[in-house]
Parts: structure tokens; C-alpha cells; sequence
């Protein structure tokens, strides 16, 4: 996402409240220059989520992530969506790539050619802040600890309790029952995870 969309914008400047006989007045009266304005895509996508959080939460839905991918021709908008519950299917998608789609039309703010992506964040996603995590509870997750904890690295298993700045992981080493509790400050990295 650190890349920007060009723009080309004639400006024209002139300074009506200067003396007519002002040569910082004919002079800027005169030029005409172009002038190239960058506009961020990070600002791009959070002025998006301004309006589609909104119509998301109408349709019963929530945003977990807007990027815009350039690696392809043309770009994709792509937009990853969940049911409040957590779940997503494929109607609800479908619903809401038509609203997204029409919403887009309307405001006009995407120049150029590009493909619309709306879609499920996927089984096995980065929890990336208290609320998400909170969401996941009792759900399969994957923790990988800054520092070791009972002498491992990571862990993988149900998420049991989120208490303050404690989370517990319940899983089995060896056919036997283990937790593991984690300050959320020792934590690198955490995402759900499929259970095999």
C-alpha cells in the first residue's frame, strides 16, 4: 500500500487583491503551470472506509480490510468483508459487491480502469487489534511469542479466555491437554487457524 496515483492538475493563480501595477500580481496572473499532486493510497482506501463501513454495517456485514493491488492489469480494489457473527458466504458477498459497486459509481472517486474484489478475509487471517481478537474467542488460533513461553515459540489451538492483557490457549502436546497464557505484549503475531 506505500504506492501513490499521479494526478496532472493545471492550476492557474492570480492575486485579485494585489495593485494592478503590481509586478508579484502580472506575474502570477500570467502563469499558468502544471503542477503534479500526489494523493496517497493509503488516504485513498481510508476515505473509502469512511462510506463503506456504514453501508457494510446496513447490510448486516463488517469491513476487515481495503487494499488496492497493482501487481495486476488493471488494478483490484479489493475489499474483505465478514458477517458480524464472523462468517461470510457467497450471497452475502455477492450483495454486498453490488452495493459497494454502485456506491463507487456514484462518488466517482477511483479514476481509471480497475476491478472491483469484494471477498471473505479467509479461514486463516491476522487478528489485528483487541476486537478482533476478542471476536475470536473459542475459535482455532495461531500465536507466535516474541519471547518463549513453557519453552515454545508459537502455539496453535482454541483461544479459551481473552482477560485484560491475558489470553489462554488451550492445545495438546503429545495426545495431553496444555495451556498456555499469554501477555498480548509477548505477542509477535496472531490469526486464526484451520484445525486439523
Amino acid at each position: 500500500m506505500g504506492s501513490h496515483s499521479l494526478k496532472i492538475l493545471f492550476v492557474t493563480s492570480r492575486d485579485q487583491s494585489a495593485e494592478a501595477g503590481s509586478r508579484k500580481a502580472v506575474a502570477a496572473d500570467s502563469e499558468r503551470r502544471c503542477c503534479r499532486v500526489n494523493y496517497p493510497v493509503k488516504k485513498r482506501m481510508d476515505n473509502l472506509k469512511t462510506w463503506l463501513i456504514p453501508l457494510l454495517d446496513r447490510l448486516g456485514c463488517k469491513l476487515y480490510d481495503v487494499e488496492w493491488d497493482k501487481s495486476i492489469k488493471p488494478p483490484v480494489l479489493r475489499i474483505s468483508i465478514e458477517k458480524k457473527d464472523g462468517t461470510i458466504d457467497l450471497d452475502t458477498c455477492a450483495l454486498a459487491s453490488d452495493a459497494i459497486s454502485a456506491e463507487l459509481d456514484t462518488r466517482d472517486e477511483i479514476d481509471g480502469e480497475y476491478m472491483l474484489e469484494v471477498c471473505s478475509p479467509g479461514a486463516e487471517r491476522e487478528l489485528r487489534n483487541d476486537e478482533e481478537i476478542a471476536g475470536a474467542l473459542g475459535k482455532h488460533v495461531y500465536v507466535k511469542f516474541k519471547n518463549p513461553v513453557n519453552g515454545q515459540n508459537d502455539v496453535t489451538g482454541d483461544l479459551s479466555s481473552v482477560e485484560d492483557e491475558v489470553l489462554t490457549v488451550r492445545y495438546y502436546d503429545k495426545g495431553r491437554p496444555r495451556k498456555a497464557e499469554v501477555s498480548k505484549d509477548n505477542i509477535a503475531l496472531i490469526m486464526t487457524a484451520v484445525k486439523m
